[in-house]
C-alpha cells in the first residue's frame, strides 16, 4: 500500500544562517497540514507540500545555493 515518509528536516537547513530548528518546525507543520488534507481526501498527492516549502523558503534557499556555488 501507500507509504508516507516524514522526517526530511536536514533538507531544510539553511547553511548561511545555520538555521535548522525553525526550518524543521515549519516543514513539519506544513507536512502535517498536507497529511491531514490527504487523509480527508482534499488532495491526492503531496505536491502542495513541496510548493508550500518553496513558497516559504524559496528565496532564502536560492540565495544560499547561489552563494555556495
Amino acid at each position: 500500500g501507500p507509504i508516507i515518509a516524514i522526517g526530511d528536516s536536514i533538507s531544510s537547513v539553511n547553511p548561511l544562517g545555520w538555521e535548522g530548528i525553525r526550518h524543521a518546525m515549519v516543514s513539519g507543520r506544513l507536512a502535517a497540514q498536507t497529511i491531514q488534507r490527504y487523509l480527508k481526501k482534499e488532495v491526492s498527492d503531496f505536491s502542495s507540500y513541496e510548493r508550500n516549502l518553496r513558497h516559504y523558503f524559496g528565496q532564502k534557499w536560492f540565495i544560499a545555493e547561489t552563494l555556495m556555488s
